[in-house]
């Protein structure tokens, strides 16, 4: 069974490039443009497309959906993933209005 990603998503790493490349454009024609010296506006082109880059890239990774918060139930993984949930007893968190499970001490 395999889950064929949306339109959206796959599209958007294009998306992050063309970007990039814009904003790269932009830094190239304001420094061609302000020192009248090409060959420096497409150094500044370059360094910029792929700092560009690398700084989406990493915006991407830290704004990524994680596959489960931190201390969640196996329910809760498989449901953020989209699977059917196998779980355990104890993988269950503790109903609060039950009395713990083990002896009893007087």
């Amino acid at each position: 069974m395999s889950v064929k990603p949306s339109r959206a998503e796959r599209f958007r790493p294009a998306e992050l490039i063309g970007l990039s490349f814009l904003l790269a454009i932009f830094a190239g024609v304001i420094v061609a443009v302000s020192t009248r010296d090409v060959t420096l506006g497409v150094i500044f082109l370059g360094v910029a497309f792929i700092v560009s880059l690398v700084m989406f890239a990493m915006l991407t990774l830290v704004a990524g959906e994680p596959a489960a918060a931190p201390g969640a139930t196996a329910d809760e993984t498989a449901a953020a993933v989209g699977e059917p949930a196998v779980t355990r007893e104890q993988d269950r968190p503790a109903d609060p209005t039950e009395p713990p499970a083990g002896p009893a001490h007087h």
